[in-house]
């Protein structure tokens, strides 16, 4: 991967993260309206809320995907792999330690790592440590959230599978809307601390405001315009 394909990964990533952030606030600004909107048009929004949340789970899968390998992918492990293979001492001044600490390196690292940032010959032995805590830090399919939101995009989404009743059972409780949101904000800070590294000058694209607001503008809209008709 040349400096132009990480770029493009990176603002891949980037968007689906922004995607995820985007459903799920759609996801919620619908369910804390449902009361009022069930009375006037129940079945599309709640289609609407359903939609959002599969697409939420798909992007989510997106991001952490680590399957088939033989194939390169527009993903975090991937970067992350970027980042074990080419970090050097050279970008040690650019290690932000407020993005590891929100990442979950652990204080020890970071402390370590604020005494030798600056000294390029002593950082350059430390970097194997801060690249295995980054990516022990990362979530992976065996993490509790993302492997619920694996199985319901391999069997519901993608698939429609019989399902055993344990799986049935397990699958119609997904991760609350805050730990998918975690996730999610791991994601952002993983790539903000990747883009920093590499691209120093170069920050990540603004992209619209989430979907929230539109969507309770949309909300209120109509109520208000049901009420006239009423």
């Amino acid at each position: 991967m040349n400096d132009e394909q990480l770029k493009e990964t990176l603002n891949i990533v980037w968007m689906n993260m922004f995607r995820v952030v985007d459903y799920l606030a759609l996801f919620e600004t619908v369910g804390e309206n449902s009361e009022k909107l069930n009375k006037i048009n129940g079945h599309f929004w709640g289609t609407i809320q359903r939609s959002a949340l599969d697409l939420a789970v798909l992007n989510m899968c997106k991001l952490f995907d680590e399957t088939n390998k033989r194939y390169e992918k527009d993903t975090i492990p991937s970067l992350i792999e970027y980042l074990e293979s080419k970090l050097s001492k050279d970008h040690c001044s650019f290690l932000d330690n407020q993005l590891l600490c929100k990442l979950g390196v652990c204080d020890e690292v970071i402390k370590t790592l604020y005494k030798v940032k600056d000294k390029p010959e002593e950082c350059v032995n430390f970097i194997n440590t801060i690249t295995k805590s980054i990516k022990d830090a990362c979530p992976n399919s065996k993490h509790i959230d993302l492997k619920k939101l694996f199985q319901y995009r391999d069997k519901v989404l993608a698939h429609q599978e019989r399902l055993e009743q344990a799986q049935r059972t397990m699958l119609k409780s997904l991760p609350s809307l805050e730990r998918m949101l975690q996730l999610a904000t791991w994601a952002k800070n993983i790539l903000l601390l990747i883009n920093k590294l590499f691209f120093p000058t170069e920050p990540l694209p603004e992209f619209l405001p989430y979907l929230g607001k539109a969507t309770n503008d949309v909300i209120t809209s109509a109520l208000k315009n049901n009420e006239c008709l009423g």
